[in-house]
């Protein structure tokens, strides 16, 4: 008997919030749930990825999260293994641009050159490390926490 009255409220709330919020609303909600874990499952596969593709990243940092894209390039939180133990205000963050496979590898060359020469002055951040096996390369830069430009 509880059992049937449990589900009957059940049904009734689910009722009353269809009438509350439309069921477009919720719909919505429950889609943008969907969407959220899905895109964090991507984020993980990537990052996964990357650390199977470039070992030698793995060794060194901890990849965290994914914090931008763009046409040639992501960009991964990372911080150094050896700090691992200090609380996250303590850690050194860097910025690791995963640059896509098939960017010409002259491009690459004149991205890495130009940071490398007016990198760390002129509002231009500098290169830290770069890293590369195969057709996997990595930038790896200072992290600067700032708020997205769009």
């Amino acid at each position: 008997m509880s059992r049937i009255r449990g589900i009957e409220v059940k049904v009734q709330k689910d009722v009353l919030q269809t009438r509350k919020y439309g069921l477009n609303e919720i719909l919505r909600k429950k889609n943008d749930d969907h969407s959220a874990n899905s895109k964090d499952d991507a984020e993980k596969r990537q990052i996964k990825e990357l650390l199977h593709k470039l070992p030698g990243l793995n060794k060194i940092f901890e990849v965290h999260r994914k914090i931008g894209e763009g046409t040639f390039s992501s960009v991964y939180l990372g911080s150094l293994r050896q700090h691992a133990t200090l609380s996250d205000s303590e850690k050194r963050w860097f910025a690791i641009k995963h640059l896509v496979p098939t960017a010409h590898p002259a491009r690459i060359e004149h991205e890495l050159r130009c940071l490398r020469d007016i990198g760390g002055k002129e509002n231009v951040i500098g290169v830290e490390l770069c890293l590369r096996n195969l057709d996997t390369i990595v930038f790896i830069m200072p992290y600067i926490p700032h708020k997205k430009f769009s």
